[in-house]
């Protein structure tokens, strides 16, 4: 790894005694730095595998419990704490060349660069080598070749979701309630829409049509694009009845009342399960309605649902408890 602070003295010296050119320092000195920060993810990531990633995407989005939010891209403020600090021996050549050595888009540009990589497979010099191979933004900042526009960068994690969102559709800004614990009502959407009559007979031919009429309003409504309305790459809604359901009956069992750590493992569950709109910026609010409404079903003697939750069974289990 090379070693930036003397690369930096190096270049006070070359420029005190005008043997190179400021721009050949300032290059030079700039490697040194980016390299370093390399180096130093590389090795962070090696002595505490899988601690790196998350402190990028931490400093470089507004985030809910490591899940970017939508549009939430922020520069870096400062070099990261996985890194040495080696603030003194920049700002010194910094002063002497009267402009900044890496600027804060070109930081957070190679700190994003990081993400890309398993940087456990890697050494400084290798992964600089990678990202300056098939990373343009990258090989930009390594090469000093211009402004980048980091947060364009940050904003592309979000491509699928660039068209507009409604402020007023309940299907973004309300949480569906649960009906019962085995899930929301499979009769009735969020926004009103009916699916079917509660009261008709369950058939074979019923519980199609209802299946029929779920999936069509959800692939819509979710922006669903394939033939299930489950969540997945681009649509509007994410597992968080789900998670729900099983966070509370494998590890708060017994709660009736919603707590700050029920909230983090709903939402640890969310990241592990990693489908959806997880960058959604109401995510907070539908995990916590969630689980009141799941909860408040605890409180009136409703048991965890445990098996196969069938659409036969939810149904089932609605007319049962007259929660339609």
């Amino acid at each position: 790894m090379s070693d930036a602070p003397k690369s930096c003295a190096a270049g006070r010296t070359l420029l005190r005694e005008g043997r190179c050119a400021p721009a050949q320092v300032r290059l030079i000195a700039r490697r040194a730095l980016v390299k370093a920060l390399v180096g130093d993810a590389v090795a962070a990531e090696k002595a505490a595998p899988g601690t790196v990633h998350p402190a990028v995407l931490d400093a470089l989005y507004e985030s809910f419990h490591g899940m970017p939010t939508l549009r939430g891209g922020r520069l870096a403020a400062a070099w990261p704490a996985f890194a040495r600090d080696l603030t003194e021996a920049r700002l010194r050549l910094e002063r002497d060349l009267g402009a900044l050595l890496v600027t804060p888009d070109e930081l957070t540009a190679t700190m994003h660069a990081l993400l890309s990589l398993d940087l456990r497979q890697y050494t400084a010099e290798s992964a600089v080598a990678r990202l300056e191979r098939d990373d343009a933004t990258f090989r930009a900042v390594w090469n000093d070749a211009g402004p980048i526009d980091a947060l364009a960068l940050l904003d592309a994690r979000f491509a699928t979701y660039a068209g507009p969102l409604s402020d007023t559709d309940p299907h973004l800004v309300a949480v569906p309630p649960f009906a019962t614990t085995y899930g929301p009502s499979v009769y009735r959407c969020v926004c009103g829409h009916a699916f079917g009559d509660p009261r008709d007979e369950l058939t074979e031919a019923s519980l199609a049509a209802l299946q029929q009429a779920r999936t069509a309003h959800f692939c819509e409504a979710y922006r669903a694009r394939t033939d299930g309305w489950y969540p997945g790459e681009g649509t509007l809604h994410y597992n968080v009845h789900r998670a729900v359901q099983r966070t509370v009956r494998d590890h708060f069992t017994h709660a009736t009342d919603r707590s700050d750590a029920m909230i983090a493992a709903v939402a640890a569950y969310l990241k592990r399960d990693g489908k959806g709109f997880l960058c959604d910026p109401r995510i907070e609010q539908f995990i916590r309605g969630a689980l009141d409404s799941y909860l408040a079903l605890r409180r009136a003697g409703q048991p965890h649902p445990e098996g196969l939750l069938t659409l036969a069974v939810k149904a089932r289990r609605e007319r049962v408890l007259g929660a339609v």
